[in-house]
């Protein structure tokens, strides 16, 4: 399949939600939680047409969001 790979320097519980641009919701939220300095989690995109999405990734105290393009 296709994925998507969060990785970062997180701690504590993470957050992934994938967004239409409209914004409506094309996946569910995914939770992890890690406790050392890296964390990693795959989101399967191959059931997804082509189109932009937005990926956001919520830590606890900071939330980022990022464009994605499906071709």
């Amino acid at each position: 399949g296709l994925y998507i790979t969060v990785r970062g320097n997180y701690r504590g519980e993470v957050q992934t939600e994938l967004f239409s641009v409209v914004g409506q919701p094309v996946k569910p939220a995914h939770y992890f939680k890690k406790e050392d300095e890296w964390a990693e989690m795959q989101i399967n995109t191959s059931d997804l047409s082509g189109g932009i999405y937005l990926l956001r990734i919520h830590t606890g105290t900071e939330t980022r969001i990022f464009k994605w393009v499906k071709r």
